[in-house]
């Protein structure tokens, strides 16, 4: 049976992702924003964003959907299940090949906007297609005429299928390849592959060289980068019979100003431009330069005809990585050819050119093409491993198998690299550096998915773009409106002035409604004097510490999802307000610590009664387990179903600190452990 619901809101989309929802063909749409979890209609009226072409926009597979008509008539309704936030980290190429967008337009959008949002959807049809009124272009929610009643009773996807398709697509981010041997569990998993978990030793080695290429790729040295790049194709068994200097493969006969930086004649012709950069981009200049001596020296069908390569350190410039693009030129990090030299060391042979040429002719070009070579490369080491592995049996196998997903949750769990700069906010903000302060709670709220639209860099939230004389300190738009004043401090107090300047501003900026709506915030070290105290307390301005920012933004470095910001804006928006409204956001973040605590010791029970993939157990077993005198009273007092909840959750593809197994002829599921959760540091519990 299916429950009557009512909704009065729809969702704007491109009209080809709705039809692919429509269709089955898709689990996912890009919105401009952030959605919650919830019921939409679906409005396929909303124009591509960027402006694009349908054949740019869409894999050839999905271009027979490109005519579809935009107009606003809703044919079905969908339950959003999940909105994830994807950045520049993330393996563009791979997220292309499991949904309907080109790798083009997934770095475009990330290049435009920094984050790409992919909402997960249950699709629902209609009895009939329901007309809307016209629409503001600007708006992505628009309400109904009138609010209408809703059913479960026409899925596009049954609970199984959709259950699969969309785990499938989650898990794109657990795949991974085996890291090098850089701790014990990776020792392990070697000796039991028997494999050693070095390569054979050999008198020859060119390793010294070898491991420098990455390191001269990212310095200012393009000489010595060349002669490594140019020996490196001698390595893997290019050849070039020309001694003219501006086209040899000699590494010590460099082209210099007017020669090719590397030209390969045998197997195949392969031409080449070295950049390394210390920290600078790589301008148009570069892919223009090989274009220019190709056609210089060789004839426009042999240049056409030769693989093309750029090896540069730095990131290139939005025009550098179009010529390249349309040029398929492929460009390849230092650390990439490093990777590939160093197999082509320990394991002669290993490296087939006619496989190495088919990976750099085809697929992506520009930056992306270094992502085709480490696939490649990877490729190459599981065929290593194949190779070098004895049969397993069936238990050695899951063993195996246990661990890797070990080491795979490990390498997500190691440092986040943003707790770099997330460990400098206290001190920052407790010095005399307003401007970097300023930067790093940009940053903080970008990190706990805030978002901003504005180029205005007097309300922006681009950290490189700070407010000014005049500006917003702080502006976020979504998922909820937080206005902010930073005050970086050494030693004196705060002045009335501060919070005067968030109301001044906020108003100016915002409007008498919207800055009344907003969250607010001081971001502040010095204690406030009397009458900024009165002010903040007065106008609901809830005054942080640099100390409880740092400790907010190391809980979302190490714990990932676990900020909820609605729970956040309730917090903000009630209680205490003024300096007193520090000790409720720590209050905040101590709940947090407790339930990732609970989390930790349920996790814990499931290792200590030696729960394994072979030997399960379901919730009443653990349920049972939970009343052991060294678990919390919160956990003790759990009911069945809260558990459940939880289980499922520390068992998801995300987190995956336990798996599941759906009972035989049942819904409910065992539980078994795999990995432990990374401890709360005892100082900030």
């Amino acid at each position: 049976m299916s429950n009557a619901m009512m909704i009065d809101t729809a969702l704007r989309l491109p009209a080809p992702e709705v039809e692919a929802l429509i269709s089955g063909r898709s689990l996912v749409a890009m919105p401009l924003q952030f959605i919650e979890v919830g019921e939409y209609a679906l409005c396929p009226d909303r124009p591509l964003i960027p402006t694009s072409s349908p054949s740019h926009y869409y894999k050839p597979d999905f271009l027979d959907l490109a005519n579809t008509p935009a107009k606003p008539q809703v044919k079905a309704w969908a339950k959003c299940d999940r909105c994830e936030l994807i950045d520049e980290t993330e393996s563009l190429e791979k997220l292309s090949d499991l949904t309907l967008w080109t790798p083009a337009t997934l770095r475009e959008i990330i290049a435009e906007r920094e984050l790409i949002f992919l909402a997960y959807f249950r699709v629902y049809l209609l009895p009939e297609p329901l007309e809307v009124e016209a629409i503001d272009p600007e708006d992505e929610f628009i309400p109904l005429l009138s609010p209408i009643s809703i059913t479960t009773a026409n899925p596009v996807f049954d609970d199984d299928s959709f259950r699969d398709r969309s785990e499938r697509l989650v898990q794109r981010h657990l795949i991974a390849s085996v890291p090098d041997p850089v701790d014990q569990e990776i020792d392990i998993a070697a000796s039991m592959m028997e494999i050693s978990a070095s390569p054979p030793a050999r008198s020859d080695s060119d390793l010294e060289w070898i491991q420098t290429i990455a390191d001269v790729g990212n310095s200012s040295d393009g000489h010595a980068f060349e002669k490594l790049v140019r020996k490196s194709f001698i390595k893997l068994g290019f050849t070039n019979s020309n001694t003219d200097p501006k086209m040899s493969l000699d590494p010590e006969a460099t082209g210099g100003a007017g020669g090719l930086d590397l030209y390969c004649e045998e197997p195949y012709s392969v031409i080449g431009e070295c950049k390394a950069t210390k920290n600078e981009k790589v301008s148009d200049g570069t892919p223009s330069q090989l274009i220019k001596l190709g056609y210089k020296f060789f004839s426009k069908e042999k240049y056409d005809n030769s693989i093309k390569i750029i090896f540069a350190g730095g990131k290139l410039t939005k025009d550098a990585n179009q010529t390249a693009e349309g040029n398929r030129i492929n460009v390849i990090r230092p650390e990439t050819l490093q990777q590939l030299i160093e197999i082509a060391e320990n394991y002669p042979d290993s490296i087939d050119l006619s496989r190495l040429k088919e990976c750099l002719e085809n697929g992506d070009f520009g930056e992306a093409a270094d992502t085709k070579l480490s696939q490649f490369i990877e490729k190459v080491n599981g065929d290593i491993l194949e190779l070098s592995s004895p049969p397993e049996t069936a238990d050695r196998e899951t063993e195996i198998q246990q661990i890797l997903m070990r080491i795979s949750a490990q390498q997500q769990l190691r440092s986040d690299p943003d707790l770099e700069w997330i460990q400098t906010i206290a001190d920052v903000g407790n010095s005399s550096d307003g401007y970097t302060f300023e930067k790093l709670v940009r940053k903080s709220f970008i990190k706990l998915g805030f978002t901003n639209s504005s180029t205005d860099p007097k309300m922006s939230l681009d950290p490189e773009a700070t407010g000014g004389a005049g500006g917003l300190d702080l502006y976020c738009e979504k998922p909820y409106p937080v206005v902010g004043e930073c005050k970086a401090t050494k030693t004196e107090n705060v002045p009335d002035g501060t919070p005067a300047q968030l109301i001044k501003h906020g108003n100016n900026f915002l409007g008498k409604e919207g800055y009344e709506n907003a969250v607010k915030i001081i971001l502040a070290a010095g204690k406030l004097n009397s009458f900024a105290r009165r002010t903040a307390e007065g106008n609901q301005m809830n005054v942080i510490r640099p100390e409880t920012l740092q400790q907010l933004m190391e809980m979302a470095a190490k714990y990932p999802g676990s900020i909820n910001l609605c729970q956040l804006k309730e917090c903000l928006e009630k209680g205490n307000f003024g300096e007193a409204a520090d000790d409720k956001v720590l209050e905040f973040i101590g709940d947090i610590k407790k339930e990732i605590k609970l989390r930790s010791h349920l996790v814990c029970i499931c290792k200590e009664h030696d729960l394994k993939p072979e030997k399960p157990e379901n919730i009443d077993y653990i349920k049972g387990s939970c009343g052991s005198p060294d678990n919390p009273e919160e956990l003790k007092k759990k009911s069945k179903d809260e558990l459940r909840e939880i289980l499922i959750e520390l068992s998801s593809p995300l987190t995956g600190y336990l798996g599941r197994i759906k009972e035989e002829g049942s819904d409910e599921y065992q539980f078994y452990f795999i990995r432990e959760m990374p401890e709360i540091d005892s100082q900030s519990s």
